[in-house]
């Protein structure tokens, strides 16, 4: 069998193939792992192997994009208009066009608006006012969050946070009862409210903010706490059935650790929080807007081991990320596509309600080199005998792809610490494809494959899209033919199936050479089910589904059916074909003496005739000594041949 698994380092899972598979073929194992000329085809790709600066793309390896993923650049801090105070900035795809349009909440009216983008970044003044909750008493500073955090049934829910009620923070839940699931479409958008959160759980001014912080498929909530002492509080979504229902369970009210906070603590009030993977890590960092006199926006790098941790490691990066462009205090940040080019702009709104906006201007650069290390090949077979290496590779100026194996010759043993060597059979590489690969290798049942990508041009990446390894094994093995026979023990099959010459079978299935020299075969398989024979042994259908045997009988022995329907030897009746001029036959007795015998004390019966005068047609020179009794005339007939029947009347009685 041949065996493809996982890095001895990283996954068990294995994939094996039975016999037969490719032998003077090759065998093939690209992206989508097939074994082509044995027509077997598994799940193998580039993601089993292991990946360093390299991942699946276009088809096959890229090298990855290198960062850092972020570079703003200052454009204005008059953005789209300047509309009251205490701009809450949100950027959601509004009318379902693939653009980001903008949803303003403004402090001093207490009123959302919303902004259209009509693909070229500009936006809509004639303003649409966003109410989802109409006579809501709960006073202005109102902030919007989006999520599907309800029903997980792909269309956005919304959390309300308002300032003051009664010096507590007041957070509504809505659920989103669109006729149209999955919609991201937000004037489709019907509004359910689900929950009122009045009791001092979120402070005046929460600022809520949704994210998968755990990655686990529902999303958690981040909030601001200003009683008690400006906080952090993290909200853990604990939903039993998969996120239909949210459950947020508070599992911290001090998120950030207190060195990390303004020796005043003023400016965590009126904290606003916004989880963004700043450094590429797979864990969210934050950027927090305040109530900083400078409007500066705080970045916390998450250090955290796990990146599914929810009591993570923060460092405090910088207390001015973006600098100081003249935008006021309160600063709420807001990360998305504003441009739709690809990378993630950003917008602050602030206390003058300004909206300040930075274009992301960083130019990704692939990664000068790479590598990919597949899984390993195990191949179970013993005089294995490697052929040539071959592979497709797209590379554009700068780039270049290079291959490298190892192989162990016990099938059992990790590989590891063997050399990766190239054509010359030392440490080294394959630099072209169809190259010869090195004897070094053959009879090692085990081997990884390794590619190493470079390039010198930041903008292109080489792309690596399969591997051909090719083999042999030896002549007492099976071959597969380029014609497509098969052979075993046939290094030249002229059969489509083979063996040694000996036995083989046509396209047709037609065995044209050999005899089965095997067990018995079974009736339903064309055979008898029986491995000896008697001479004089004789089959016969013991049943529907079975074949009986009988031995052969004794001299002169009649065979006849008996009350079960099947064939026996009669006890009663002889053929003697001792002398074959005198074939004697007897009745009642095993050695006759006249042609036709029977034995003392048995009667010979004839028919009981009514119709009277037999026909004279009846007789003749070929019937000649036919008896007949008339049983109405009472007359016994002798056919005397061409002179006609005679007869004898019986006495009357």
């Amino acid at each position: 069998m041949v065996t493809l698994d996982a890095e001895d380092a990283g996954s068990s899972e294995a994939f094996t193939f039975s016999d037969p598979l490719t032998f003077n073929k090759g065998f093939t194992v690209p992206a989508a792992g097939t074994l082509s000329s044995s027509r077997i085809e598994n799940d193998y790709d580039f993601g089993s192997g292991t990946h360093s600066n390299t991942m699946e793309a276009n088809g096959g390896i890229t090298l990855t994009k290198d960062y850092p993923l972020y570079s703003f650049d200052f454009v204005t801090n008059y953005w789209v208009t300047d509309r009251g105070n205490m701009a809450d900035v949100n950027l959601y795809d509004v009318d379902g066009d693939d653009d980001m349009d903008l949803i303003l909440s403004t402090g001093s009216i207490g009123a959302t608006y919303i902004y259209k983008n009509d693909g070229e970044q500009n936006f809509s003044t004639d303003n649409v006012a966003f109410d989802p909750a109409p006579g809501a008493a709960y006073g202005g500073y109102d902030t919007l969050t989006f999520g599907d955090y309800y029903d997980d049934d792909g269309d956005l829910d919304l959390i309300i946070s308002y300032r003051r009620y009664n010096n507590k923070g007041v957070v509504e839940y809505f659920k989103n009862t669109a006729s149209s699931p999955g919609s991201s479409n937000l004037e489709d958008a019907v509004w359910s409210l689900q929950a009122t959160d009045n009791t001092g759980n979120f402070g005046q001014q929460a600022q809520p903010e949704l994210v998968d912080w755990d990655h686990d498929g529902d999303l958690d909530l981040i909030a601001g706490h200003d009683v008690g002492g400006y906080r952090l509080h993290f909200w853990e979504n604990q939903s039993s059935d998969g996120g239909v229902t949210p459950n947020f369970v508070r599992t911290s009210i001090d998120w950030l650790p207190e060195d990390m906070q303004h020796p005043s603590n003023f400016w965590l009030s009126f904290i606003h929080p916004e989880a963004v993977n700043f450094d590429g890590d797979d864990d969210w960092d934050l950027l927090v807007g305040n109530t900083m006199a400078a409007g500066q926006i705080w970045y916390f790098r998450n250090d955290s081991a796990d990146p599914d941790s929810l009591t993570p490691t923060f460092t405090k990066v910088t207390e001015d990320y973006f600098g100081t462009p003249a935008y006021g205090y309160r600063t709420t940040p807001e990360i998305a596509d504003v441009d739709g080019d690809g990378d993630l702009d950003a917008v602050i709104g602030d206390q003058h309600g300004r909206m300040t906006y930075f274009e992301n201007s960083v130019e990704y650069v692939y990664q000068p080199t790479g590598t990919f290390t597949s899984q390993k090949i195990t191949v179970d077979r013993d005089s294995i005998v490697y052929g040539t290496l071959s592979w497709n590779k797209v590379t554009p100026g700068g780039t270049t792809v290079k291959l490298q194996i190892r192989s162990d010759e016990d099938g059992d043993t990790l590989i590891g610490d063997e050399v990766w060597r190239g054509s010359n059979g030392a440490e080294g590489s394959y630099y072209t494809s169809s190259a010869n690969i090195h004897s070094v290798h053959d009879g090692d049942k085990r081997l990884h494959y390794r590619v190493i990508m470079t390039t010198t041009n930041d903008a292109a990446t080489p792309t690596f899209e399969d591997v051909t390894i090719n083999f042999t094994y030896a002549a007492d093995d099976l071959v597969l033919a380029d014609s497509g026979n098969l052979g075993i023990g046939e290094t030249s099959p002229s059969s489509t199936f083979d063996i040694g010459g000996l036995f083989q079978v046509n396209s047709s299935g037609t065995v044209t050479s050999g005899k089965w020299q095997g067990s018995q075969l079974d009736f339903d398989y064309g055979g008898t089910g029986f491995t000896s024979y008697a001479k004089g042994d004789m089959l016969y259908a013991s049943s529907s589904s079975a074949l009986g045997k009988i031995s052969i009988g004794s001299v002169g022995s009649v065979l006849v059916s008996n009350e079960s329907s099947v064939p026996v030897w009669s006890s009663a009746l002889r053929i003697d074909p001792a002398d074959d001029d005198n074939d004697y036959i007897g009745v009642g007795t095993a050695t006759p003496v006249s042609d036709f015998h029977v034995v003392d004390g048995k009667y010979t019966q004839f028919g009981n005739y009514t119709a009277g005068v037999p026909s004279g047609g009846d007789c003749g020179s070929t019937t000649k000594g036919r008896i007949h009794i008339d049983i109405t005339n009472k007359r016994f007939y002798i056919c005397k041949g061409s002179a006609g029947w005679d007869y004898m009347t019986m006495l009357p009685g």
